[in-house]
């Protein structure tokens, strides 16, 4: 019954022919009277397939095969409709809608004896659940009542063996006193035979220490005696040695104080050299200001020259000590001095005459090169 409901609910076939009205819920069939309206406004008849081709409120060739196929004789005006036919279409569309009613309502019972067969099948099921669950839980009291039993069977042994061990515990605390009570006294006769021992080895450990004291103090006072010994001998020994000393290295001595006051003397004149070296690289760092003075007129001239900093040059060799003076006989100033004075000319010439064309036709250059050649020729004299 209730896929029957469902399909009747979800499709509406009243809207498309009455016949399918009738055979799904309506009651009676009703009269076809819209036949001679179809024909009316039918364009077209085909004689060997007997169906309209455009006419309203009929379905084509292949829908008319499913029990809906209609059996109309039609004149050739068009116009006259055969009473006969009608009849015999009404007839056999009754029969058939009959029939329709008929498997539908024998569907209908065998639907309804399913359903019932599948009523009677869970209710057995529910009833062999409900005696199994009776089961269960006959079972599950049994097990309760049998937990109970057990627990009070086993609450009372832990009675009994309580008051059995209570018992047992005072014996043994009566027990353990007196045992305390024996030890106690024992332990006391200990004591006092110990402290005797005790005192005994005390009288013989102060009688061993004045022993070893009065041998200590016995070997004390004979090394006393050797080291004063041995101090007599060593003061012997130095007062003859410092007089072979003396006699030996006299003449050594005064060497060595002579090599240092010429390496004082030397020293002088070093840092003399020194102070006239740097005098020298001060004319030089003015040289150097007036190179680049002119090179900056001819930049403004429009003579273009790469200039590096020769003052930082300059002033780098300046920092750098040329003497050192933690030791300065084992260095070599004048080599310093010329080294530093070749990598400076070096650096000046390298920034003002890199362009051949530009030494050629720069002014006052001449006599500029000619002074630092003659200031190397001093250098190297």
């Amino acid at each position: 019954m209730d896929s029957n409901k469902k399909l009747s609910s979800s499709v509406d076939y009243t809207q498309e022919s009455p016949v399918k009205a009738f055979m799904y819920g309506t009651s009676s069939l009703p009269e076809i009277s819209y036949q001679a309206d179809a024909i009316n406004k039918s364009q077209e008849f085909d004689g060997n397939n007997m169906s309209l081709t455009n006419g309203a409120g009929f379905q084509k060739k292949k829908n008319l095969k499913k029990g809906r196929k209609f059996a109309n004789n039609y004149s050739n005006s068009r116009k006259i409709v055969d009473e006969e036919g009608t009849e015999m279409f009404n007839a056999r569309m009754q029969n058939k809608t009959s029939q329709i009613q008929m498997n539908l309502v024998a569907n209908r019972i065998k639907r309804l004896e399913f359903e019932e067969r599948r009523a009677r099948e869970k209710i057995l099921k529910a009833k062999f659940a409900a005696e199994k669950i009776q089961k269960i839980r006959s079972q599950k009291e049994t097990e309760r009542n049998q937990k109970r039993k057990f627990q009070e069977m086993h609450k009372r042994k832990l009675d009994k063996l309580r008051h059995h061990n209570t018992l047992e515990r005072l014996k043994v605390r009566q027990h353990i006193q007196d045992l305390q009570s024996y030890n106690r006294d024992q332990n006391h006769q200990k004591r006092l035979k110990l402290k005797e021992e005790v005192n005994k080895a005390r009288e013989l450990n102060k009688a061993l220490l004045k022993e070893e004291n009065d041998y200590i103090l016995s070997l004390r006072n004979k090394v006393k005696g050797e080291k004063s010994q041995k101090k007599t001998l060593r003061q012997r020994m130095k007062n003859h040695m410092g007089v072979m000393l003396k006699s030996k290295y006299h003449s050594q001595i005064g060497q060595f104080r002579n090599n240092a006051t010429q390496n004082y003397i030397t020293i002088q004149e070093m840092e003399k050299k020194e102070k006239e070296l740097l005098d020298r690289l001060k004319v030089t760092f003015k040289s150097v200001e007036d190179q680049e003075n002119q090179v900056k007129k001819l930049q403004k001239n429009g003579k273009k020259r790469p200039l590096k900093n020769a003052k930082s040059v300059v002033a780098q060799y300046i920092s750098t000590p040329l003497v050192s003076k933690t030791n300065p006989v084992l260095d070599n100033p004048f080599q310093m001095q010329k080294d530093a004075q070749r990598k400076l000319s070096n650096a000046i010439s390298q920034g003002s005459n890199t362009n051949g064309r530009a030494r050629n036709n720069s002014v006052g250059q001449p006599h500029q090169m000619a002074e630092t050649g003659q200031e190397r020729k001093e250098e190297n004299l």
